[in-house]
Formats: structure tokens, C-alpha cells, sequence
């Protein structure tokens, strides 16, 4: 049989087996990559709840008419401040408030795996602005 050309059985198997190796490599990385996808999308969200808390408070200040004064105390003040700052994330978040007595050095415990760390400014019915801790966490 001259010149026949091609593949030999065990060339083939070896190929398929490499394969096989290398897409259970990249599944396994790709999986690993959507959970910090997951991670990095609920910091970024954290992020931009204390960033809008933040130019809330200074609106509340200078008294500005987009204010919004969160003066309610109990364990529905963070699941406010995202429904009104960020209601197209609230969709897919729920916030937990947790006592505002917590000291601040404590608050980076709060937050499980897979879980972001906020706060809320509250300006009214306090004497002084009053940051309320808060984690962000998917539904």
C-alpha cells in the first residue's frame, strides 16, 4: 500500500485524548471565571450604592430637591436606598440592614462569600449624619 496517506489509529486517539484534556481544563477555569464575574458585579453595585449615598448626602446638605432623606431607622433602610438609587439592580439584589451601633471596624466581618459591604447615610432624626451598614447580596 504506497502512498496512502493519513492518520494511524493511535495518532487520532492521542489527538482526541489532548482535547478531551484541554476542554475539561477550560470548563473548569470558565466556571471559575463566572463566579468572579459574579463577585466583581456585586462589588462594582456596592460601589455605586456608596457612591450615590455619598452625592446623596452632599445633595442633603446643600438641601438640594433630589435629596432623599433617610430618616427611618428599622431593617428596611438599605432595601430602600437600592431600590431608589440603583431599581434596575434591585431586581437581582437584596440588601440586609444591619444596627448602626456596629462599629465601623466590624463592618468589613459582615459580608458572607458572594456578598458586598454599603452603607446608608441617614440625615434626618439624627443630630449628626448617621452611616447605617448594609450588605448587598444576589436573591
Amino acid at each position: 500500500m504506497k502512498g496512502v496517506s493519513g492518520f494511524t489509529l493511535v495518532e487520532l486517539v492521542t489527538v482526541i485524548v489532548v482535547l478531551g484534556i484541554l476542554s475539561a481544563v477550560a470548563a473548569a477555569r470558565f466556571i471559575d471565571l463566572s463566579q468572579e464575574a459574579r463577585d466583581a458585579r456585586i462589588g462594582a453595585q456596592a460601589q455605586a450604592l456608596i457612591s450615590n449615598d455619598t452625592l446623596n448626602n452632599m445633595a442633603c446638605k446643600v438641601e438640594a430637591d433630589d435629596c432623599v432623606a433617610f430618616g427611618q431607622t428599622g431593617f428596611s433602610t438599605c432595601q430602600i436606598a437600592l431600590n431608589t438609587f440603583l431599581p434596575e439592580v434591585a431586581v437581582d439584589f437584596e440588601a440586609t440592614t444591619y444596627s448602626s451601633a456596629t462599629p465601623p471596624a466590624q463592618w468589613q466581618n459582615l459580608p458572607g462569600p458572594g456578598e458586598a459591604l454599603f452603607w446608608v447615610t441617614r440625615t434626618l432624626d439624627v443630630p449628626y449624619p448617621q452611616k447605617v451598614p448594609c450588605v448587598l447580596a444576589y436573591k
